[in-house]
């Protein structure tokens, strides 16, 4: 364990993760009983059961109580984010979501440091490391294939790293809202180097020469506000490291 690694942070996001994921599903439940209106393609999947019957009753009731618990483990997530020594930084950022923030800390840990899976050594770790472990490496840098340091991308980072960033691309007031803004000018008139699947029809993408589609457009320039974040991240680590002396916590 490093520095800026709190382990409490995790377990409280992994906590929240379980609880969100069983709200959603017996809201699937709730809506599959309940449902009257045929799919799109005509079928009627849903049971049609009225909302007094015993069936609906009893899952509607656990489902508040899985709103509830929700609702306690965000909040407890929330404190345990406002011990952390980057708090001030998440705090200054105009539009960065506390919830959101501290669930991303809890799957990357320190962004200073990280500590090798097998041998438990702490490596100090530079930015762009950092990007390729949350799968926003440089242009040509495959990050799913790298498995440098006993470590591959981590996926659930990224797409929790996405969620920041869609929050705060668009916010006026923002400085990553420029950040947005310039990337849109930079890829309005870009065009493909090569197939893009993304920008083309099922089983015809783009090919290269064809232009850059407005979702990525869009797409593109929040991984520009991705990495601005994450650098962003990474220096507040480093001065938090550098003005504790460089103090690291034994696992």
């Amino acid at each position: 364990m490093t520095f800026l690694d709190d382990p409490t942070l995790t377990v409280l996001a992994q906590s929240l993760n379980d609880i969100e994921g069983l709200r959603k599903a017996q809201a699937n439940r709730l809506r599959a009983l309940t449902t009257t209106e045929p799919d799109k393609d005509g079928a009627v999947r849903g049971f049609s059961l009225p909302p007094d019957h015993p069936a609906v009753a009893a899952v509607a009731k656990s489902l508040t109580r899985l709103d509830d618990a929700e609702h306690e483990a965000v909040l407890a997530l929330q404190r345990q984010l406002r011990t952390h020594p980057l708090w001030p930084w998440v705090k200054a950022q105009h539009g960065l979501g506390a919830k959101t923030v501290a669930r991303f800390l809890g799957l990357i840990g320190d962004p200073y440091q990280w500590v090798h899976l097998r041998t438990g050594e702490v490596h100090t770790r530079s930015v762009g490391q950092l990007f390729a472990y949350v799968g926003v490496a440089g242009p040509g840098y495959n990050s799913r294939r790298d498995t440098s340091n006993g470590r591959q991308w981590n996926r659930d980072a990224r797409t929790r790293l996405w969620v920041c960033v869609e929050k705060i691309a668009t916010k006026p007031g923002s400085r990553y809202c420029d950040v947005y803004r310039a990337g849109r000018d930079r890829y309005e008139d870009k065009t493909h180097t090569e197939p893009c699947a993304a920008c083309g029809v099922k089983g015809k993408p783009a090919q290269p020469g064809d232009p850059w589609r407005p979702g990525h457009q869009h797409a593109g320039a929040l991984r520009l506000v991705m990495r601005e974040v994450l650098r962003d991240l990474w220096t507040e680590a480093r001065r938090l490291h550098q003005a504790s002396g460089g103090m690291q916590v034994a696992a």
